[in-house]
């Protein structure tokens, strides 16, 4: 996997260099300690990291969206299953569930051994800040994302598959957030579509590829 190796120092030098669109921000930070006005997203799109050990992020992240989401602002996140029940309880403290959509994978399905489950499918939750607000379209809850994408990390999720998000839960002009913005997949697709978009990623190399990917 090429996008594991480093930059070099020069590499790094040049892309801390580099001019994004007015439009598109990516950020080399942590969201938890990142300053963002209150009340000044639109959305928040993203896709948080699923192993146990990162579950306590999903305690942050609620509190975050109640904070920098404008009212009746969404909050679309990509979710594992496994951890599904301590997930919706942990996102229902501040903000409402709207609904579960499901993106399927085709040709991605993945044997999980423990339970003799083949996975074709990921859940992707749905959360609102107060006040509620219907849905400006119609959606249709299964998303296909086309293909997997994974050059540049080993997480990395499709353009296909977020786009049709970006379009159901925004407009254009909207401020998109995504605050584990990884390769920098949904900023660039929101940026595409005509939203503006903030991208936070905490690691650096990975931060870089997706500045070097833009």
């Amino acid at each position: 996997n090429n996008y594991l190796s480093e930059f070099t120092d020069e590499e790094k030098q040049r892309l801390e260099q580099k001019q994004l669109p007015p439009a598109l921000d990516l950020i080399h930070d942590d969201f938890r300690t990142h300053t963002l006005e209150d009340s000044s997203i639109d959305a928040i799109i993203t896709d948080p990291p699923y192993p146990q050990e990162f579950l306590p992020l999903w305690d942050d992240l609620s509190d975050f969206a109640l904070r920098v989401l404008k009212p009746s602002g969404f909050l679309v996140t990509y979710s594992g299953q496994y951890h599904l029940p301590y997930i919706y309880e942990t996102l229902s403290r501040n903000l409402m569930y709207f609904w579960t959509f499901a993106i399927y994978l085709p040709g991605s399905t993945m044997l999980v051994n423990n339970i003799g489950v083949m996975n074709a499918w990921k859940p992707i939750l749905v959360y609102q800040k107060p006040p509620f607000k219907k849905m400006e379209y119609t959606a249709y809850d299964m998303v296909i994302s086309p293909n997997s994408e994974k050059a540049l990390h080993d997480w990395q999720q499709s353009e296909g598959g977020v786009k049709k998000l970006i379009e159901y839960f925004t407009k254009e002009g909207d401020l998109v957030l995504d605050p584990f913005s990884g390769a920098g997949t949904f900023a660039k697709v929101a940026y595409e579509m005509k939203r503006r978009a903030i991208g936070i990623e905490v690691d650096k190399n990975t931060h870089l590829r997706a500045v070097n990917r833009i």
